[in-house]
């Protein structure tokens, strides 16, 4: 599932403001470890991006 970049810069405002990765993802209703993954990226990536997944190859 694709979690848009709105909801993935709110857990990560939210975890900036105090809030446990885990509480944040509660909270939103998502997994901890995606939660986790997003704080993550942001810490070395900066700002929320989308992250562009090349197409499914087609079996021949």
């Amino acid at each position: 599932m694709v979690l848009s970049k709105d909801l993935r810069q709110r857990i990560v405002d939210l975890v900036r403001s105090g809030v446990s990765r885990r509480e944040a993802a509660r909270r939103f209703q998502v997994s901890a470890s995606s939660a986790i993954r997003f704080v993550k990226q942001y810490s070395t990536l900066g700002p929320v991006v989308s992250v562009e997944r090349p197409p499914p190859s087609k079996a021949d």
